[in-house]
């Protein structure tokens, strides 16, 4: 639905249908934005799966510039 219409999601539906975890008063949400990213972060599991989601795209990255340097 999200994807094929333009509905737009309040604050509280958006928690509702768990597109959003909380909901965070506006001069709190750097702070509560690095305190989340700083949990995960601490989660070995979350370090990890983050480095093979990028680990492809380093390497065609890498491959670009190499072709790039020789071409």
């Amino acid at each position: 639905r999200l994807a094929l219409t333009s509905v737009l999601f309040g604050a509280a539906d958006s928690i509702e249908a768990e597109l959003a975890d909380e909901l965070v008063p506006a001069d709190e949400i750097i702070d509560r934005a690095i305190t989340r990213a700083q949990e995960m972060a601490a989660q070995p599991a979350f370090v990890e799966i983050k480095a093979n989601m990028r680990r492809q795209a380093w390497r065609d990255i890498d491959t670009v510039y190499a072709e790039r340097d020789t071409g």
